[in-house]
């Protein structure tokens, strides 16, 4: 389910590249936006989000992000087909497919990247007892 989150939108903005319809292009950002509202409180309602082998853990500012940027895409997402058809002469065939590159993009960002090691390494002198430096 987590990995949803990025890969629906890949798959949608691979379909509008595909897409022969520059009419139609447009009304596949409020349908992916919807789909990833509607993944995103998913992702929300559940205590413990991971992905691949918990590799890729959602914590709570990931949560808010997710929050905000989903919602925030899918109001422009509705304001999209109407401006993209009052601008028919210019083609929307890169515009679509990068905005939902965005979408998946951003959603990716949000995970916090799970530490598979501790750090043993430290910066400037060390804090152990009895050291003078």
């Amino acid at each position: 389910m987590a990995l949803a989150l990025v890969l629906v939108p890949l798959a949608f903005a691979a379909c509008a590249a595909a897409m022969p319809w520059q009419r139609w292009r447009p009304w596949l950002l409020p349908v992916c936006g919807a789909a990833h509202l509607a993944l995103t409180f998913v992702a929300l309602g559940r205590p413990d989000v991971a992905a691949i082998g918990a590799w890729l853990k959602l914590d709570d500012l990931g949560r808010l992000v997710l929050a905000v940027v989903s919602v925030l895409f899918f109001a422009c997402s509705l304001y999209a087909p109407g401006y993209l058809a009052l601008r028919t002469e210019r083609s929307n065939r890169v515009f679509v497919p990068c905005l939902l590159v965005f979408l998946a993009m951003t959603s990716l960002i949000v995970w916090r990247l799970r530490r598979s090691f501790t750090s043993t390494t430290t910066r400037g002198p060390s804090r152990r007892p009895g050291n003078t430096c």
